[in-house]
């Protein structure tokens, strides 16, 4: 699957098949997902196809810095494992920028105001612990 995504590059991409409800309801069970090649594209609220084992995971990017990637399926309290960029617990692979529902073709739908708070309060704690600077 990874040698098919990187050579269709450019817009092109792949269809997968979406499995699994941790993403719904902006993904329900059998989905196609159209995927670019394009890892270093993703940004706060995009979906990431990303390698974790033998999975690929499509899950919404809730923390970017650097070359260090967090993710989180929409209907799971907890972000995933942050992947470090150097690939020892997985990499991302892609990103999703189309969805087929029932033949109906339309971008990958966002998170949803409230959805964005939650996503970036989740960023910030999976930033590591807070640290209080000293009083007077």
């Amino acid at each position: 699957m990874e040698s098919r995504l990187e050579a269709a590059g450019g817009d092109a991409g792949v269809w997968l098949i979406h499995r699994g409800g941790s993403m719904a309801p902006a993904l329900r069970e059998g989905d196609r997902l159209r995927v670019v090649a394009d890892p270093a594209a993703l940004r706060r609220g995009d979906i990431a196809l990303v390698r974790r084992g033998a999975l690929l995971v499509a899950h919404r990017v809730v923390d970017v810095r650097g070359a260090r990637l967090v993710t989180r399926g929409d209907a799971v309290p907890g972000c995933d494992p942050a992947l470090p960029g150097d690939g020892r617990l997985g990499r991302p692979l892609g990103r999703v920028v189309e969805v087929e529902r029932h033949g109906r073709r339309f971008p990958p739908p966002g998170p949803g105001r409230l959805g964005r708070a939650l996503a970036r309060l989740r960023g910030l704690l999976a930033r590591g612990p807070f640290t209080r600077g000293s009083s007077g």
